[in-house]
């Protein structure tokens, strides 16, 4: 299997990056192209790939989700689950459920398909999440050139 040099390549790692991925992997051979957002941060989405959404929504979504993720201290499948979908019940700007998990998705993944975002955000662990969501952010309140 050829994986990518990262630091997420220890078994235990891998071990958990195979549960979410399994039902699409045609060989184990093929788990770096298949997720490859687990090993390497993805390129910062486009704005064709977040074209459904204006950027101040985006930012909306990246802040709030980011902030109501920083005091988590489980770090769990379930936690990140239950407090995301606090956050959106809580405030109403952020749109549905749907959309939430897909802004996230494509930001921490770079696709729109994939494994559940919290289950991506419990595997590449708070770290690596909010490096993703703070690069993010920086990509779209940045100055923008004329």
């Amino acid at each position: 299997m050829n994986i990518p040099f990262s630091p997420h390549t220890s078994l235990p790692y891998l071990t958990s990056v195979l549960t979410p991925t399994l039902n699409r992997l045609p060989t184990l051979k093929s788990l770096p192209s298949v997720a490859p957002y687990f090993f390497v941060d993805p390129p910062v989405p486009s704005s064709k790939d977040m074209s459904s959404y204006s950027t101040e929504h985006v930012l909306n979504i990246i802040r709030s989700s980011r902030a109501c993720l920083d005091g988590l201290d489980d770090w769990t499948i379930t936690a990140l689950s239950s407090s995301l979908r606090v956050m959106v019940k809580a405030d109403t700007e952020l749109g549905n459920m749907k959309t939430v998990m897909t802004v996230l998705r494509i930001a921490l993944s770079g696709s729109q398909s994939g494994p559940p975002v919290p289950e991506i955000m419990s595997i590449i662990g708070r770290e690596r999440t909010f490096r993703i969501l703070d690069r993010l952010d920086g990509s779209l309140s940045g100055p923008v050139n004329v």
